[in-house]
């Protein structure tokens, strides 16, 4: 008797050491399958939370899925929940139907669904953010506007883009870099070799040449500089080192990765989630809505390295981001809207990017 209840006082200890040795994390990030070191939203996003988290002493882990479906994103929703998350961060349109689940499935915990929207999938699907959801979608124009104008303004006359994936953000991107780069040239009054032998964007169903070997053709036709979008940005970096030309990458700021890399167009997501969880543990955070983030929220910014220019300066930077901020400048973001853009400038504008380079995918 004396060994039986011994046994259980042991057992009770044993239980209560498991509790008290119970590891919580707060603050959760799914990714999209990549890793927070991947150059992407998945490492801008994580390096936002663990900033903030650090200095506010809060707990926090990413969680990687095994697979890019819906089900192997849910199975690490479930997981984060189950370890104590309180707020949840997945980054990209990939997450879009696993968010729609999840803010019905946890209605106590709050979620932030970053460059998406919720919605039921499929090809009619159903759009709706509960009230725990945040989604913050980007202004991809003003990025690439900021791009193409200050190449042009710089002295680069011969430019080149290369997008890969046939999603609206391509698009948005490179409308923005078109706009940008014949603004400048109208102000400069410059001739710019940019259409559409300089402007890819890989066609659904075509066969796919290599991004390397599409940057390579570029280069070796001339192109001083291309502005990629929706690629991995290594090879183009890599294909621009051998031809000593430059690259202008976006997302995620890659200045530091070579000197290349003239710039980084990009959104900030980095400062996005500062913001968002700063409003979240001040108890703050209000759901059921979508965040529009461009420069007028300095959410979409250019981290150029100023020794690499030589005419384009911070005054000229300051500028031209005024101008967007004040409204006298409204950046296109679709091709029809481009077209007005240009008419709005009571200027004749020829030679760039027709719809069809343009527009393939995106009817």
């Amino acid at each position: 008797m004396k060994r039986a209840f011994l046994f259980i006082i042991g057992f009770v200890v044993v239980l209560m050491l498991s509790a008290c040795g119970t590891t919580t994390y707060t603050v959760a990030l799914i990714t999209d399958s990549g890793t927070v070191e991947d150059g992407t939203f998945n490492q801008s996003t994580w390096e936002g939370i663990s900033e903030y988290c650090d200095e506010y002493d809060i707990s926090s882990k990413y969680y990687i899925p095994s697979e890019k479906n819906n089900d192997a994103f849910l199975e690490q929703v479930d997981v984060a929940v189950s370890n104590g998350a309180k707020i949840i961060f997945a980054t990209s349109s990939k997450l879009e139907t696993t968010i729609y689940n999840a803010q019905f499935a946890y209605p106590e915990v709050s979620f932030v669904l970053i460059d998406g929207e919720p919605n039921s999938g499929g090809e009619s699907p159903s759009y709706e953010t509960a009230e725990n959801t945040l989604n913050v979608l980007f202004e991809e124009q003003d990025a690439g506007f900021l791009a193409g104008y200050s190449l042009v303004i710089e002295g680069y006359r011969n430019l080149g883009f290369v997008g890969a994936s046939p999603i609206d953000d391509v698009l948005e991107y490179g409308v923005g870099f078109i706009a940008g780069s014949y603004y400048a040239a109208t102000e400069l009054d410059v001739d710019l070799i940019f259409g559409d032998e300089q402007y890819y964007q890989f066609k659904g169903g075509e066969f796919r040449m290599p991004l390397s070997e599409k940057a390579a053709v570029m280069y070796q036709n001339g192109v001083d500089v291309i502005f990629t979008a929706g690629v991995t940005d290594e090879e183009i970096i890599k294909t621009a080192e051998m031809f000593n030309k430059l690259v202008v990458t976006s997302d995620y700021n890659q200045t530091t990765v070579s000197g290349v890399v003239a710039n980084s167009a990009y959104k900030d997501v980095h400062s996005v989630v500062l913001s968002i969880l700063d409003s979240w543990h001040d108890e703050n955070f209000v759901g059921g809505r979508t965040i529009i983030a461009g420069i007028h929220m300095d959410a979409v910014t250019m981290n150029f390295v100023f020794n690499r220019y030589v005419f384009y300066d911070i005054e000229d930077n300051d500028k031209i981001i005024s101008k967007i901020k004040s409204g006298t400048l409204t950046i296109p973001k679709t091709y029809d809207e481009l077209a007005s853009f240009f008419a709005d400038m009571g200027e004749v504008v020829t030679g760039y990017p027709s719809a069809e380079a343009v527009k393939v995918n995106f009817e």
